[in-house]
């Protein structure tokens, strides 16, 4: 999932003490399979491919692809030589924004149809392939995935919450990595989960996360020079979310 959000109500921060106990022992188990990794995935994937078509015409999609670029470029040098991954990439919101400034973007996602979209409005774009351009597979962590390409920065935009076993993801994303190289996330901090009544079969992480959970993933990953701040904050149906984004270096 992308910048666009699944069409659905949207809430505040958790308010409650019993809300935020609940955000927290959340972000404790980042990594257990409460519904099975591939149970999500095949929800997302068939959502998604339902979707893409409509997609980029959802409320505030272009702003919020800005908003999250900026944040981005607040964190992260991007230069003309710069070789990204945007994974989780959709119909390329965030890689339309950010190719201007680097040397190629490659896109990743589960959903074909988000893939096509992607490709289409980048050649309508007079974009080449050298330049800007998507795949539809799931990465899995296996040498020589994505041709052996190792990238400077691989970014994931709005998307980790649809991500099961988000551990498994960052270490695999890590590994994409040049030495040197940097993850950055971009997602929803302690959300509300009642902003996902209609969506928790596409949504594990219903309350977002903490600062302290997605250090500990980056950590586990071999992720080092940890950097989180609040990135932005938004609304969806008239009610406040807040967004984080955070940074880490392979060093190796």
């Amino acid at each position: 999932m992308e910048v666009g959000q699944s069409p659905s109500k949207s809430g505040q921060r958790g308010q409650s003490t019993q809300q935020d106990t609940k955000s927290d022992v959340h972000n404790e188990h980042l990594n257990h399979d409460v519904t099975g990794q591939d149970g999500f995935l095949l929800a997302n994937q068939e959502y998604f491919d339902r979707t893409a078509h409509e997609y980029d015409d959802l409320p505030r999609a272009a702003e919020r692809a800005q908003k999250t670029v900026d944040a981005m470029r607040n964190m992260y040098q991007f230069k003309d030589d710069t070789i990204a991954l945007d994974y989780a990439c959709g119909t390329g919101l965030i890689s339309r924004q950010i190719f201007r400034h680097i040397k190629k973007v490659l896109g990743v996602d589960i959903s074909q149809q988000m893939v096509d979209q992607y490709n289409s409005i980048a050649f309508q774009l007079g974009l080449s392939a050298e330049r800007m351009e998507a795949v539809c597979v799931e990465l899995k962590g296996d040498e020589g995935e994505l041709g052996g390409v190792k990238f400077d920065v691989v970014f994931c935009a709005w998307a980790y919450h649809h991500i099961n076993e988000v551990g498994r993801t960052t270490q695999i994303l890590g590994r994409l990595l040049k030495p040197g190289g940097v993850l950055l996330v971009v997602d929803l901090e302690n959300t509300d989960p009642g902003i996902f009544v209609e969506h928790g079969h596409i949504v594990p992480h219903t309350h977002g996360f903490n600062a302290s959970a997605i250090e500990k993933v980056f950590k586990e990953a071999g992720l080092e020079k940890f950097a989180y701040r609040e990135a932005f904050v938004d609304e969806m149906e008239g009610r406040e979310i807040k967004l984080f984004i955070a940074k880490g270096v392979k060093l190796i």
